[in-house]
């Protein structure tokens, strides 16, 4: 299995810990390669156990570096999780004006990138 077909395993079954070292050591490999893709997941999996933890502040900024990844390399494929923990965070946050903002340039992403699947899940 790849690095993101294992983290988004073990992410549902609860297991932080090994999230977070599994991210950690992709992120490493990842910029030290020059990998946008791995760095970004690896930066998305950071956020989403921040979430988990209560983190919001933590998952805003880990998303808003994973964003700033694809935005430097000219990949708007790679943007889609980052812009969706952008906006669960601020949803959570209680800023719904803002996050319904968020949500919809998600799903408007998704549309211009062919992905009507992904659609849904960005649905406010």
């Amino acid at each position: 299995m790849s690095f993101g077909e294992d983290v988004r395993s073990a992410f549902p079954r609860g297991d932080t810990d090994t999230v977070t070292r599994m991210s950690e050591a992709e992120l490493g490999r990842a910029r030290a390669t020059g990998d946008p893709a791995g760095e970004v997941e690896a930066l998305y999996s950071l956020a989403r156990v921040a979430v988990r933890n209560g983190d919001l502040h933590r998952g805003e900024e880990l998303a808003e570096t994973a964003l700033a990844v694809p935005v430097r390399a000219g990949d708007r494929s790679l943007e889609e999780r980052p812009r969706h923990v952008l906006a669960a965070v601020t949803r959570m946050s209680g800023d719904l004006d803002r996050a319904r903002g968020l949500y919809e340039a998600g799903i408007a992403l998704n549309e211009e990138l062919g992905r009507p699947e992904t659609v849904t899940s960005d649905s406010p």
